[in-house]
């Protein structure tokens, strides 16, 4: 599903994108707060699809330590990063890799695969599935996946029917699947995760969300 959609992102404009964010209230990084604790230790920490640099901007806002590797497959995003981080970049303090996780393989497991402003919905179900125990096979022993996904949908995109969420704009179409909770934790299972927790919050513009933090150990 995620294929289909990549041509969405390189027609948008970059303005629109952070406008999207300011729309759903993640433009304050309400995300980043809650996690924090959870991932503020971590030696290497990924992020899938890093997008106009929004997670990296906050964790470097927070003084985060460990080294962050940003996955991005649109070739216009990763060159708008590699201006806004050309700094980090050189430090080596981040690795940028032009691809698709799901396509990929780190050389040293992560302790924190982050996905989050609901860039894992862009995922068939069997794509999710695959993807969940993917990224576990990519954790350190106790490692942990963080996923966020709204709760309702609105200001970007509506529902379709069967889970499918449909956001229709002037420059493309985005199709999305929204996983039930119980799917979730199937998910989990398959993967080899032990534990889900479960963090529902409202963002800046008062919006449902929820965090789900999948972890490899108690």
């Amino acid at each position: 599903m995620n294929d289909k959609n990549i041509e969405f992102y390189k027609k948008i404009n970059l303005d629109k994108f952070k406008e999207f964010a300011r729309l759903i209230g993640l433009d304050t990084k309400i995300d980043i707060d809650l996690i924090y604790p959870y991932i503020q230790s971590a030696k290497i920490l990924v992020e899938l699809g890093a997008g106009y640099g929004r997670v990296i901007s906050a964790l470097l806002e927070r003084n985060f330590q460990g080294q962050v590797i940003a996955f991005e497959r649109v070739s216009e995003l990763v060159n708008y990063l590699k201006d806004q981080f050309s700094h980090e970049l050189l430090s080596k303090k981040i690795t940028l890799i032009e691809a698709d996780f799901k396509n990929f393989s780190i050389t040293q497991q992560a302790d924190v695969v982050l996905w989050l402003w609901s860039g894992f919905l862009e995922l068939s179900e069997k794509e999710q599935r695959e993807n969940v125990k993917h990224i576990c096979n990519n954790l350190t022993e106790n490692g942990v996946l963080v996923i966020e996904i709204p709760i309702e949908v609105k200001h970007i995109g509506e529902q379709a029917g069967n889970q499918i969420i449909r956001v229709e704009t002037e420059w493309g179409t985005i199709e999305a699947y929204m996983p039930r909770y119980d799917e979730l934790l199937d998910y989990a299972k398959y993967a080899g995760f032990v534990e889900v927790e479960r963090k529902d919050y409202l963002t800046a513009t008062s919006l449902k969300r929820t965090i789900y933090i999948f972890k490899k150990c108690l």
